[in-house]
């Protein structure tokens, strides 16, 4: 038993990652690549159309979604663990130093599944493809002899052929997957707008067809799209692809992590936009594939597009996930669990034999063997060799401080839920099996205590800070175990039999091979390398940053210009990193905390009925979804920005680091609305709720004093009191918002399942109402999906605010990415469901809010609970949003920006007299000024301050190489942009403006040729190997800046314009204050003079007061 189960030492991983030959030269760009090209073709290609026909109709979208977001919590536990253990091998690495020899190679063999079988199993779906389009082309030519039932001709020689591609060298390998993959991504947008542009909505009515069996199975309904995501489930797992290349990887503690969740989030855009695409061109009966979808609508040359792409890429999947098997061979053959022959580099640092004898093999098996009963197989070993994974991360933070308990109890973990998800299944599909379901629930129940006991009885061992941490272990890698079980469950009794015969001939080959050969026996890997520790320490590198003594002086005196645009040096932000006096405490869960208190409340509870009742209708769900993937686009600007300048202000400080003074201002001008105004307007809203369920409850009684149209008591009454908390200390704070952070969570959470529990199919049809007027104003069918992404995206701006406090992160660098990337998916993932709770609750039109969706349904006791908790919680948003805005004004104070008062920081480490004049300011705005005009200046002013990131991110990327081109391309694109947004939407939006239309086009090309411009024109500063990358710059910036400017095209003209007003006024208060003062003028100097002794973890009260002085 000692001899299976032993465990590889981290110590061998490390030596192995000293003595590594493999050579590192995959980048971020070629990771993605591999990930999305090995998952877009076996997934969108080939299974978005059988999901559509023949198990959830329409829904197919949402079981895209549901598989996703499985899939991001699964891809948790793998960032962690690539870092833990970058090298070849992904789950059997893993298994190997958690759980052991066996369990290893078992994953191992669960892994060739995923790799080499399915590799062939898509070769021969490809040739099928070929053949059939070929057929289609020439009927009177028979090309059955390429495609026999016995042998696979045309399968067998792709296989050779991307063998071939591997045998020349993984360079010309990657450089090819790179490219077949753009155009594969390429053919999917195409999919997408094309569709949507030939998008008939009465397709997707109902959106959620009836259960009903169609081909003798049963199909659609609720449980069709728990089977759909199922299926779909199988094309999300490049990024375990992805983790099997880790030895291979530039830099891996960096890049993995990004590549892993940059996969998944990927693939969940492409995958679930082209199922919908593909459901609102051709009745769902008879979407077959997006060929047959175009046809419907007449398009032969958009299906000839598609059919020529699809043929033309699939092979890239092939060539992917045949690539890892190698890499799989190899990494058991360096344990000696495979002939030492799989090892073997060659001089260019290829396994060539390796490679070889592999892909003989394989291409035997695409010849010869059919696939059609493997597949459940495949899939069954892909969720398994997930929930090893998540069983590795269990045991490698808890077994060192709890070696017996923690192994009994996450065995007893995983067995229960395993258990619980098959008898809920049978059970659940079944009549007459009540007591599965019963048994189920009792395991279910089993499987929670295992994982409350594993949080209170394991104590878990502390990440090293280089890696990236799992958040909320052991609570999100139990529900992902339970998750990959329920939808192992629904594959057929055959598939799971058969798996079970896989997994007895892994054991086999094991004790037939690798338990007398086992390095971890005789002890070879060591041997590798005897200079581990001389090896390791080339790593290690410090370095100092100077600064000068002595005062900065000029030759002359700058100009006006060079004074507005004068930009905050870097060594600057250093310096002021170093005096710091806020104290660094917040925790990666205190910020997504923050952030997600500061957007739930504001975007679910405030907009939701309203975004289904009078813009989009059911699909207000995909309007989350759409304003979801544009955050996350802009995210990527912030988690950039955030790591350079980890200071105060966010929006304002990138722009003073790169855009200059004058902007930077501006930019704060902007955020304060964000913050402290649309902080008061919660507060009134808050009390508005609070006086109508008043009224509600006691009918015979008048609340109308607390909410006067001239003032409103109860709101400022609310805005005192989060700013006496704020003023009671941030220690205080932070803990009263996490405590109500997690109740609305769960109040949202309690509004998802139960909503689902009562929901009423026919109240999702028609799912994209027909355009039509309501109460004035135009709303639903497409234009309104886009209406209401740009009134839900104001449900997502928590991000913002949590980079605001990046002065007081513990170790920015590392968590604030993180942070930001964590807050925009757990929003997008609370407020889309909600959002389809409700629309299945009550008719659209009749959605006014949560608490009527229950109401309807004549469920008043969950009507309760949710209006309680809405009232109950809300106030966190209001502390939350106001919470920032005494961060932005020591940052402007700190700058001489505002005055010195505001940068005071008591002994505490509290802003206690900033927080106090700005709480006075802004609970008097919530008690006597009306927000309803101000809401529509307040998303102007967010959308206009991402665009300020985005340019702050080309401008640090570019001006050093090219100081005058890149800020005038910069600001041609961001002009052309915004022209083309406005233009367009007025043409779209207004008959005979045609030639608005035009001009929007035009100046979308000038967009275009701008980006280009940049890309190639404007060589761009590598960023430095600590600080987050943002991928695909200059075009992902760009498109953000279009996306932002078009959502904000949808705002009225008066919000326009009295943004345009408050923009003037920011101008003009930096001129009347700000000009003079500014420390660029007057403190920069004093401040660089510093000692440098003090660090940001020990704030020095002297050097702040020497500063002030």
């Amino acid at each position: 038993m000692e001899n299976v189960m032993r465990t590889k030492p981290m110590s061998v991983i490390n030596a192995e990652e000293v003595a590594e030959e493999l050579p590192r030269h995959l980048s971020l760009f070629d990771l993605l690549c591999i990930g999305i090209g090995s998952t877009v073709g076996s997934g969108v290609f080939s299974t978005s159309g059988e999901i559509i026909s023949t198990t959830a109709g329409p829904a197919a979208f949402v079981s895209w979604i549901i598989a996703g977001l499985v899939c991001c919590i699964n891809a948790l536990a793998y960032m962690e663990l690539v870092t833990c253990i970058p090298s070849s091998g992904s789950t059997y690495a893993y298994a190997y130093h958690a759980m052991g020899e066996l369990p290893a190679v078992v994953a191992a063999w669960l892994l060739t599944l995923e790799y080499g079988v399915s590799g062939s199993g898509v070769a021969r779906s490809w040739a099928t493809k070929v053949q059939d389009w070929l057929e289609e082309e020439h009927p009177e030519y028979s090309y059955q002899w390429l495609n026999e039932d016995y042998t696979n001709l045309l399968g067998a020689v792709m296989m050779a052929l991307c063998v071939g591609v591997l045998l020349v060298g993984v360079r010309f390998g990657k450089w090819f997957v790179n490219t077949i993959t753009t155009i594969k991504v390429f053919v999917v947008l195409f999919i997408i707008v094309v569709g949507f542009s030939f998008m008939n909505t009465d397709n997707l009515s109902p959106f959620v067809p009836e259960r009903q069996d169609v081909d003798g199975s049963m199909a659609f309904g609720a449980q069709g799209i728990i089977t759909g995501a199922s299926s779909a489930f199988f094309g999300y797992t490049g990024f375990d692809e992805v983790c099997c290349l880790a030895a291979e990887a530039k830099n891996p503690k960096k890049i993995m992590p990004l590549a892993v969740i940059g996969v998944v989030t990927g693939t969940m855009f492409l995958s679930a936009f082209a199922s919908l695409a593909l459901s609102g061109m051709i009745p769902y009966q008879q979407a077959e594939s997006f060929g047959s979808g175009f046809d419907y609508q007449n398009a032969n040359w958009a299906a000839q597009i598609v059919r020529a792409g699809e043929t033309c890429t699939m092979p890239v999947v092939v060539l992917v996930c045949f690539l890892a098997q190698p890499r799989l061979n190899y990494a058991l053959s360096c344990d000696g669990l495979m002939p030492r022959i799989f090892s073997k580099v060659d001089d260019k640092g290829n396994l060539f034999e390796n490679t070889l004898i592999t892909g003989t093999f394989f291409t035997a098996v695409a010849f010869v063997i059919p696939f059609e009963t493997l597949w459940d197989i495949v899939s069954f070993g892909v969720l398994l060799s997930f929930n090893m994974s998540m069983s590795s991360l269990l045991v490698m933070r808890m077994h060192k401080k709890s070696p017996v308990l923690a192994s009994k109890l996450i065995s007893l973990m995983v067995i229960s839920a395993g258990l619980a998800a098959f008898f809920y299944q049978i059970g659940y599909s079944n009549e007459g099996h009540v007591w599965c379901l019963v048994v189920g629930i009792i395991f279910l129940v089993v499987t929670i205590i295992a994982c409350f006991a594993m949080y209170f009885k394991c104590p878990q061992e502390l990440s090293n800070p280089d890696n990236f941490a799992a958040p909320f272990v052991p609570f999100l890698p139990t529900f992902a175990v339970l998750a990959n079980f329920y939808l192992a469950a629904q594959i057929s009794y055959t598939g799971i039999y058969t798996s079970f015969a896989w997994l007895v001939a892994s054991v086999v080959f094991y004790f037939s091979y690798g338990y007398k050969h086992s390095a971890g026996r005789t002890e070879k890997v060591m041997s590798k390398a005897t200079s581990v520790a001389y090896a390791i320490d080339k790593h290690l590198f410090k370095q100092e940053i100077t600064h000068p003594d002595t005062k900065i002086t000029m030759e002359r005196e700058p100009t006006f210009m060079e004074n507005i645009l004068r930009t905050k040096p870097l060594r600057v932000i250093h310096a002021e990193e170093q005096v710091e006096e806020l104290p660094r405490q917040m925790s990666l869960f205190d910020l997504i905390c923050i952030g997600i208190s500061a957007s739930v409340g504001s975007g679910i509870f405030s907009t939701t009925g309203e975004i289904i009742s009078s813009t989009a209708g059911p699909a207000a769900f995909v309007s989350w979804i759409i304003a979801g993937i544009v955050c996350c686009i802009n995210a990527l600007a912030y988690m950039e920005m955030v790591t350079r300048v980890p200071s105060s202000g966010s929006t304002y400080a990138y722009s003073f680091y790169a855009l200059g003074e004058l902007p930077a201002v501006v930019a704060a001008w902007l955020v304060s609305l964000e913050y402290g105004v649309s902080g008061s307007g919660v507060a009134r809203s808050w009390a508005t709720k609070v006086q109508d369920w008043l009224e509600e409850e006691h009918p015979g009684h008048s609340y109308q004093w607390l909410n006067e149209d001239y003032y409103n008591l109860l709101g400022s009454v609310m805005m005192a009191l989060c700013v006496g908390v704020l003023l009671m200390g941030v220690r205080f704070s932070k803990w009263f918002i996490n405590i109500f952070t997690i109740v609305k969570v769960l109040v949202v959470l309690f509004i998802i399942i139960a909503g689902f529990a009562y929901t009423d199919m026919d109240n999702f049809s028609p799912f994209v109402p027909v355009r039509q007027d309501v109460d004035g104003t135009m709303a639903f069918g497409t234009q309104g999906i886009i209406t209401g992404a740009s009134s839900a995206f104001f449900g997502y701006v928590g991000f913002d605010e949590v980079c605001c406090l990046a002065a007081e992160a513990k170790n920015p660098k590392k968590i604030m990415p993180l942070a930001v990337i964590g807050v925009v998916l757990g929003i997008m993932f609370l407020s889309s469901f909600a959002s389809l709770a409700l629309s299945g609750l009550i008719p659209y039109l009749q959605a006014d809010s949560f608490g009527a969706g229950f109401e309807y349904q004549g469920q008043r006791w969950a009507s309760q609970i949710v209006r309680a908790g809405e009232t109950c919680t809300m106030p966190v948003v209001v502390l939350v949003s106001f919470l920032a805005q005494p961060r932005l004004n020591y940052a402007l104070a700190c700058d001489g920006l505002m005055p010195r008062i505001f940068a005071k920081v008591d002994e505490k480490g509290n802003l206690f007299v900033n927080t106090l004049i700005t709480g006075v300011v802004f609970t008097v705005v919530a008690l006597f000024i009306p927000f309803d005009t101000l809401w529509d200046i307040v998303s102007f002013g967010i959308l206009l301050s991402f665009n300020m990131t985005n340019s702050s991110l080309l401008m640090v990327r570019m001006r050093k190489a090219s100081p005058s081109l890149a800020p005038k391309l910069i600001g041609l694109m961001v002009g052309s942009a915004w022209f083309a947004a406005f233009f367009y939407q007025i043409g779209y939006s207004n008959e005979g403006y045609v030639w608005c239309l035009v001009l929007g086009i035009v100046f979308l090309v000038v967009t275009v040729i701008a980006c280009f411009a940049m890309y190639f024109k404007c060589p761009q500063e590598e960023t430095l190997p600590e600080n987050f990358a943002s991928p695909f710059v200059p075009f992902l910036p760009t498109l953000a800046v279009l996306a932002n400017f078009y959502l904000a095209a949808q705002i009225n003209y008066t919000g326009i314009y009295a943004s345009c007003a408050w923009l003037a006024a920011s101008v003009v208060f930096y001129f009347s204050y700000g000009y003079k003062h500014s420390a660029g003028r007057t403190g920069w100097s004093s401040l660089m003079s510093l000692p440098r002794e003090s660090t940001m973890l020990s704030p020095i009260i002297s050097d702040k007061k020497q500063l002030q002085e």
